[in-house]
């Protein structure tokens, strides 16, 4: 029986359907695969080589194990070139950083570029920073 308006047919209902194989994708096929590699890398259990892809549970064990330490400098605004309330102060970090880093005054943290900028181990404050406010820097 047709539709008149779509000219399109209802199914039969006495058709039947057989189930084939399904191919098994990516997410199904991996706990058969020992790897799997793509452009970017190789996902294994443990990653071995510089462009393989980690995994959660290695990253836990690396940071939980000391492999990663957050390095913390606490600094008086008074260790800033310039004087009390004036923009562009800078401060000479004494250890290099290696990744991220994160500048904390007092209790607000500043945003990179926007409240201040880094060469090197100097950042530059562009907001004003008063000598009684208390730097706080985080990195790796």
């Amino acid at each position: 029986m047709s539709n008149p308006l779509l000219n399109i047919s209802k199914p039969v209902s006495n058709q039947k359907f057989s189930d084939v194989p399904h191919s098994a994708g990516i997410a199904d096929d991996f706990a058969v695969r020992k790897n799997i590699a793509t452009r970017e890398g190789t996902i294994e259990k443990v990653p071995v080589n510089s462009n393989d892809i980690t995994n959660k549970a290695y990253v836990d064990a690396a940071v939980l194990t000391g492999g990663i330490t957050l390095k913390v400098e606490n600094h008086p605004a008074t260790d800033c070139t310039g004087l009390d309330g004036e923009e562009n102060r800078t401060l000479t970090m004494a250890a290099t950083y290696h990744g991220v880093i994160i500048v904390n005054v007092d209790t607000f943290f500043l945003r990179p570029i926007i409240d201040f900028t880094m060469v090197g181990q100097v950042i530059t404050f562009l907001n004003p920073l008063s000598d009684i406010q208390n730097i706080s820097l985080y990195y790796i």
